[in-house]
C-alpha cells in the first residue's frame, strides 16, 4: 500500500483497528479472561487489583472495551496500548507517544502489514498523519460525549422519556445501552463539552456536524428537542439521527420526521470533518458477531425493536443500500446464509425495487435474500378499506405523493387521508406492541419469500393492461437473471397470478428481449472499456471519454457539450468551485489555485488550458475542443456564485483579520486574528475564503512552536549582518519587509530602492529578502503585463537594475499602482468596449546604480531610497549560497514567527494603538518628506514594538522611539539629496544662473577690449529673461520662466520633460521645497486676476 495521501493513511488505520477485538484480547489477556459470553469477555485487569477479577470488559458486539476499575476504555488499538503500557492515548493533539506507536505496530503485525514507519514517510508527514488520527479520535469522542449529555437530559425529562417508551416500547436497558437521548440544549450543552476533563475546542465540536459555527465565532446546536439515536461503531459514536417530538420547534427547517447529522460539503458545510458521513449503517457492528443471518429494516426504531428481542438487525434508514456501501458490507456478510429485508406490510414500488437490487447484489456472493412481511391487524385493515373506499388509494402511496393524488380535495380531506395512511401501515414496533414476541417473529422469518416471489405476489390481478405491464417489467427483468429451470418455475407463478391475460409465449419473449438487451449492453460496455483503457478509473478524463463514447454509440457522433457538463460535474464533485465576477469574468478554484476561464491574458489562458488538458485530455484547437472550452465558462456563468476572487492574501479590515495562503500541498491558509493563528483549508473553511496560490512561492508550514525570539536572532544573522547599507537602514528594510501581511491596512505601500555602484551588494540584499518570502531568490526583468500578473499573485516584486532609461510610461504606471494600491483599467483584448481591471497586491523593491526617484517625484515621496556600499560589509566570510540555504532551512520558523508578530500587531491595532502611532509620527516628524508613507510607517512601528514588554510598549506609545525616528530622518535626508541632484527644474535653474554669470563676467572682461559681442544681450535675446544686477530674477511670469529653462536645457543637454507652462507651474509648486533646498530663494506672488509671478535668487 502506498502512503502517498491522507486517504491511504486513514485506510491503514482502518485496517488495523478493524481487527477483531476478541481475537486480540484472547491473545494479550489469555490467562486473565474470567468469564466469556457471546457478547463480551470479562477479564482481570493487569493494571489494578480487583476482588471480582472481571472489571475489564471487552464488548465483542460493539468491538470496544472498558475497565471499571481504571475508568478508561476505547477501541482495539487503545486496548493494546493499555495492556502493553498501562496508558491510553486519548484527548490529545499533536504527534502520538511511543506507547501508541508500539500498539499500532503490534496490530499491523497481526494484520500482516509492516509498521507505518517503514512506508518512507517523512518525519513531518508522519507527524501530520498522527495529528490527523488524533483529531479524528477527538471529534468522535466529542460525538460520544454529546450522546452521553443528551442521554442524561432524556433521563431527567420524564415527559420525553414516557413519550419515547409509549411510542416505541424501548426498554430502560436499551436506552442506557445505546445512549439514546433528548436534544435539550437549554442547560448549556456547548459550555459542558468545552469545559471539564475533555475541553473540546470549537473546531472539534463544529467538525462533528452537531454544531454550526456562527458569524460571531459561536456555535449553534444542530438538533433541537428531538430524540437522538446514536450510531455506534467499535465503541464510539460516529453518527446521529434525530426523531421529531411534540416539543420540536414548529419552524420550517424542523418539519421532517427524522433529521440526520449533516455531513461534509465543500460549499455548504466545509467545517464538518470528512470522516463524519452517513455510510455506516445503524447497528452495523452486529456483523462483527458473525451471525448466520441478519435482518435489514428501513427504520432505526424497527431495528432497535428487533435488537431488544435478540435478533441481529441493522438499518440503512432508507429503502435501499447504496452501491458505495456494498464495497464495505459484502466482505462482512460473506458468512451469512440469509439476509431478511423487513418492510412495512404493503411495500412501495421504490421499496420493491430496492429489495430486488439488494437481492441481485447479494446473489452474486451466494447470499440468499428474502422479504419479511408483517401481517395486518384489524386497525390497519380498516384504515386501508377507508383509504380505498373514500380516496381510491393504497397504503403504498408515499406522503409526498398523497398531496399530488388528492389535488382538488379540501384541506380537511387531505388531513384525514394522511391520518388513514399513517394508520394503514404496520411496522416491527407495532408487531411487538400488539403482544407478539420473538417466537412469532421467527415464524414470519420461516415464511419469508424471495423478493422476486414477493414481486409476483404483488402483481395486480385486475389492473388495466398498461398499469399491469408497467409493474410486470421489473419482475420479468429480475426473472431473466435466473437459470432456465428457475425461470420456468417463476413464469408459471406469474401466469397463475395473472391468469391467462398474458400468454406464456409472450412472457418468455419478454424475458428473451431483456436478456438480449443485457447482452447488447455488455458488448457496449466491453467496447467502451477497451477505448477507456488508457484513462485512470474515476478520473475526469475517464468520465469525459465515457460520455463521448456513449453519445457516439447512441447518436453516431460524440456530444462535446454533454462531455463538458460531465467534466463540470466531476470538477465540482472533486472540490472545484466555480464563480464569476460582477463584470462577468468566469473563474474556478481547484487544487489550491484559481484559474481564469475566459481571460485575454496569455499567461492565465495557458495555465487554464494546461490544467484542463491534464484532467480531460481536451485542447481548445480542435472542433470538439472549442465547444468543450466554450461550454465550461458558460456553465460557470450560469451555475457559479458571484464573487470577486482573492489573491494570495485577503484582509477583513473591520475585524482585524488576515488570511494568508501557505501554498502547501495540504491547501492550508492561515487565519491571523488578534487572538492568534488558526490553520484552515483553502476553499473548505467556515469563513468561505478562497485564496489564489502563488506559482513562485515555495510551500510554507506553520510551526506552532516557532519562537519569535529565535526568529529575531536568525534575521540578524542571515539578513541584517549580510547587508552593505548603514546599520539603521538595515533595520528599516527589515521593518518594511516584516509588514508584508499587513499591506491591505495601508493605502500606500512604500517601494524600497537599493542604489549603489556595481558590486556594492544591492542585488545580493534583494536576493536575500526575496529568498525569505519565496524560498528562493526572485529578481527579474519582465514585461509590464507579467509585472501585473506577478504583482497580483505574489507578496514581493523585485525589479533588478532599473535605471532612468528603463522608466517607460507603463513601468512608471505599474510602480505607482503597486505603491498606492489603486487599480489600472484597460481595454479588454479583442473587444472595443469591455475593460479589465489590473490590481496588484505586493511590496515592490528595485535596484539600480543611478538615482531614480528624483526623476519621478510621485514615486520619490512614497519610496525609501537606501544607499549600498561594499565598504559597509561586516561579514568577511559571506558566501551568498550558504546564507540563502540557511534562509531556506529556517524559512518556516521565521515566517511562522512573523505571523505571530502580525497577530500581536493586529491586537494592538484593535486596541487603538495605531491611531496613537500616527499621532507620534506627526508630532515627531511633522510635515516630513515621507508623510505619504505614514500609514505604513505606523505599521512598521507597531511591528517594532510587538513582542516587547508591557512597559516598553507603553513607553513606545508615549514617545516615538529615537532609533525609529532617526531611521526616518535618514531616509528623508537621502531623498532630499537625491531630489536636489536630479530635479529637472533645480538643475535647469542652476544652469540658467550660471549662464547669466558667465555672460556678465565675459562682458566685464571685454569692456577694455575692442568688444564685438554683447554677451548679456545675447543671453536676454536667447532666454527672454533679464536678471537684476544682483542676479535675481524678479517677478517673472511662469510662461517666461518655462521658455527660459526649456531653452537652457536644450542648449546644455539637460533633461527637462515638461511640455507647457501650465504643467511647469504645477510641477514647480509640487517641487518647491526641493528647489529651495537646492540653493534658491523663491517668492511666488500674484498679479490681478491670479497671474503668478516668480522671484528667484540663487544662494551662493
Amino acid at each position: 500500500m502506498s502512503m502517498g495521501g491522507s486517504d491511504n493513511v486513514r485506510e491503514y488505520y482502518r485496517l488495523i483497528t478493524e481487527l477483531d477485538i476478541g481475537d486480540v484480547a484472547r491473545d494479550l489477556l489469555a490467562g486473565r479472561i474470567t468469564q466469556e459470553s457471546r457478547q463480551r469477555l470479562q477479564c482481570d485487569c493487569p493494571h489494578h487489583q480487583s476482588q471480582s477479577r472481571h472489571s475489564l470488559h471487552v464488548m465483542l458486539d460493539k468491538q470496544g472495551w472498558y475497565c471499571f476499575g481504571c475508568g478508561v476504555g476505547g477501541d482495539v488499538l487503545q486496548l493494546v496500548e493499555f495492556v502493553q503500557s498501562g496508558t491510553v492515548t486519548a484527548g490529545q493533539t499533536g504527534p502520538m507517544p511511543d506507547s501508541h506507536r508500539q500498539a499500532r505496530d503490534f496490530l499491523a503485525g497481526k494484520a500482516g502489514m509492516p509498521p507505518l514507519s517503514r512506508y518512507g514517510l517523512t518525519q513531518e508527514r508522519m507527524e501530520q498523519t498522527e495529528n490527523d488520527r488524533s483529531f479524528e479520535i477527538r471529534v468522535k469522542d466529542a460525538l460520544t460525549e454529546l450522546a452521553r449529555y443528551y442521554h442524561q437530559r432524556l433521563k431527567e425529562n420524564q415527559e420525553a422519556l414516557t413519550w419515547l417508551k409509549d411510542k416505541y416500547a424501548i426498554s430502560d436497558e436499551t436506552i442506557d445501552d445505546l445512549l439514546i437521548g433528548f436534544a435539550d440544549n437549554e442547560s448549556g450543552v456547548i459550555s459542558a463539552l468545552r469545559s471539564g476533563e475533555h475541553g473540546f475546542s470549537k473546531r472539534e465540536l463544529s467538525a462533528t456536524g452537531a454544531f454550526r459555527p456562527t458569524s460571531q465565532d459561536g456555535l449553534n446546536p444542530f438538533f433541537e428537542k428531538r430524540i437522538i439515536f446514536p450510531y455506534w461503531s467499535r465503541g464510539r459514536v460516529v453518527f446521529m439521527i434525530g426523531r421529531k417530538t411534540p416539543w420540536t420547534p414548529d419552524v420550517n427547517w424542523e418539519q421532517g420526521k427524522y433529521k440526520k447529522l449533516p455531513v461534509h460539503d465543500e460549499h455548504q458545510r466545509p467545517y464538518v470533518a470528512r470522516f463524519i458521513n452517513n455510510a455506516v449503517l445503524f447497528n452495523e457492528d452486529c456483523l462483527l458477531g458473525k451471525p448466520d443471518h441478519i435482518i435489514i429494516t428501513e427504520g432505526v426504531t424497527d431495528c432497535i425493536a428487533l435488537m431488544q428481542q435478540g435478533f441481529p438487525a441493522l438499518s440503512p434508514v432508507t429503502v435501499r443500500i447504496r452501491a458505495a456501501d456494498w464495497e464495505r458490507l459484502v466482505p462482512k456478510m460473506r458468512g451469512l446464509k440469509t439476509v431478511y429485508i423487513c418492510q412495512d406490510n404493503e411495500i412501495s414500488e421504490a421499496g420493491l425495487k430496492g429489495a430486488l437490487q439488494t437481492a441481485r447484489t447479494l446473489a452474486e456472493h451466494k447470499i440468499d435474500t428474502k422479504l419479511v412481511t408483517i401481517p395486518l391487524n384489524e386497525p390497519q385493515q380498516q384504515a386501508r378499506q377507508e383509504l380505498s373506499r373514500r380516496f381510491n388509494l393504497t397504503a403504498a402511496v408515499g406522503p409526498r405523493e398523497l398531496a399530488k393524488l388528492l389535488e382538488g380535495h379540501s384541506d380537511e380531506d387531505i388531513r384525514e387521508a394522511e391520518t388513514l395512511l399513517a394508520n394503514a401501515k404496520i411496522d416491527v414496533n407495532d408487531f411487538f406492541a400488539s403482544g407478539n414476541g420473538k417466537a412469532e417473529f421467527e415464524g414470519l422469518l420461516s415464511s419469508a419469500c424471495t423478493p422476486v416471489e414477493f414481486g409476483i405476489q404483488s402483481l395486480p390481478e385486475d389492473a388495466p393492461e398498461e398499469e399491469r405491464n408497467r409493474q410486470l417489467e421489473p419482475v420479468l427483468a429480475e426473472i431473466s437473471a435466473h437459470s432456465p429451470l428457475e425461470q420456468s418455475r417463476l413464469l408459471k407463478l406469474v401466469q397463475e397470478r395473472l391468469g391467462k391475460a398474458v400468454p406464456m409465449a409472450t412472457l418468455k419473449e419478454q424475458v428473451r428481449s431483456v436478456q438480449q438487451n443485457r447482452r447488447d449492453s455488455a458488448k457496449k460496455e466491453k467496447k467502451k472499456a477497451k477505448r477507456l483503457s488508457g484513462s485512470p478509473p474515476g478520473s475526469c478524463r475517464a468520465r469525459v471519454d465515457e460520455v463521448l463514447i456513449d453519445t457516439e454509440l447512441e447518436n453516431g457522433a460524440p456530444d462535446y457539450t454533454a462531455a463538458a457538463e460531465a467534466a463540470y460535474d466531476w470538477f465540482t464533485a472533486n472540490g472545484a468551485q466555480f464563480f464569476h465576477t460582477q463584470t462577468g469574468e468566469p473563474f474556478m478554484y481547484f487544487d489550491n489555485s484559481i484559474y481564469w476561464m475566459d481571460s485575454p491574458d496569455r499567461g492565465r489562458k495557458r495555465q487554464y488550458a494546461a490544467m484542463l488538458y491534464k484532467h480531460t485530455g481536451m485542447v481548445p484547437t480542435s472542433n470538439g475542443g472549442r465547444t468543450f472550452f466554450e461550454v465550461l465558462p458558460s456553465l460557470a456563468m450560469i451555475r457559479g456564485q458571484v464573487r470577486d476572487h482573492f489573491s494570495w492574501l485577503h484582509s477583513d479590515i473591520s475585524n482585524f483579520t488576515v488570511y494568508f495562503n501557505l501554498n502547501n500541498q495540504d491547501h492550508e491558509i492561515a487565519r491571523i486574528t488578534p487572538d492568534g493563528i488558526e490553520i484552515l483549508k483553502n476553499g473548505g473553511n467556515a469563513d468561505g475564503i478562497i485564496l489564489d496560490g502563488s506559482r513562485k512561492m515555495k510551500p510554507l508550514k506553520f510551526l506552532k512552536e516557532a519562537s519569535p525570539e529565535e526568529a529575531d536572532k536568525l534575521l540578524v544573522d542571515l539578513l541584517i549582518n549580510n547587508m552593505t547599507c548603514s546599520q539603521g537602514d538595515r533595520f528599516l528594510i527589515l521593518s518594511w519587509l516584516t509588514c508584508f501581511l499587513l499591506i491591505d491596512f495601508s493605502g500606500t505601500r512604500p517601494m524600497t530602492r537599493f542604489e549603489g555602484s556595481a558590486g556594492s551588494g544591492k542585488t545580493t540584499a534583494s536576493k536575500l529578502i526575496s529568498a525569505l518570502l519565496y524560498g528562493e531568490p526572485q529578481h527579474k526583468k519582465a514585461t509590464d503585463a507579467a509585472n501585473y500578473t506577478d504583482g497580483s499573485q505574489n507578496p514581493l516584486i523585485v525589479l533588478d537594475n532599473i535605471e532612468v532609461k528603463q522608466m517607460t510610461e507603463d513601468l512608471t504606471t505599474f510602480m505607482l499602482t503597486s505603491i498606492t494600491g489603486i487599480a489600472k483599467e484597460k481595454r479588454k483584448s479583442g473587444t472595443d468596449s469591455e475593460t479589465v481591471t489590473e490590481r496588484t497586491k505586493c511590496l515592490l523593491n528595485t535596484t539600480g546604480i543611478e538615482p531614480l526617484c528624483g526623476e519621478l517625484s510621485e514615486i520619490q515621496s512614497r519610496s525609501f531610497v537606501i544607499n549600498f556600499d561594499i565598504g559597509n560589509q561586516g561579514n568577511d566570510c559571506f558566501i551568498e549560497s550558504d546564507v540563502i540555504a540557511a534562509l531556506q532551512r529556517n524559512r518556516d520558523l521565521i515566517i511562522s514567527a512573523l505571523m505571530k508578530r502580525t497577530s500581536e500587531v493586529l491586537a494592538m491595532m484593535k486596541d487603538g494603538m495605531r491611531t496613537q502611532a500616527m499621532k507620534l509620527l506627526h508630532e515627531a516628524l511633522g510635515n516630513h518628506d515621507k508623510r505619504r508613507c505614514n500609514e505604513y510607517l505606523s505599521l512598521m512601528y507597531l511591528m517594532l514594538l510587538a513582542g516587547s514588554s508591557q512597559d516598553q510598549i507603553e513607553q513606545g506609545m508615549s514617545t516615538l522611539a529615537p532609533a525609529f525616528k532617526q531611521q526616518i530622518q535618514t531616509i528623508n535626508q537621502t531623498s532630499r539629496e537625491t531630489a536636489r541632484e536630479s530635479n529637472h527644474t533645480a538643475t535647469a535653474l542652476a544652469t540658467l544662473f550660471k549662464a547669466w554669470r558667465t555672460a556678465v563676467e565675459a562682458d566685464r572682461k571685454d569692456m577694455y577690449n575692442d568688444r564685438r559681442v554683447d554677451h548679456i544681450q545675447e543671453f536676454i535675446a536667447r532666454y527672454q529673461v533679464q536678471p537684476e544686477e544682483d542676479g535675481c530674477l524678479k517677478e517673472v511670469l511662469s510662461r517666461e520662466l518655462f521658455v527660459a529653462l526649456k531653452r537652457v536645457a536644450r542648449d546644455f543637454g539637460l533633461r527637462f520633460e515638461m511640455d507647457s507652462s501650465r504643467q511647469f507651474a504645477q510641477r514647480f509648486a509640487n517641487d518647491l521645497e526641493t528647489i529651495r533646498e537646492a540653493g534658491f530663494d523663491v517668492i511666488i506672488s500674484q498679479k490681478r486676476y491670479g497671474t503668478k509671478l516668480y522671484t528667484i535668487q540663487s544662494v551662493e
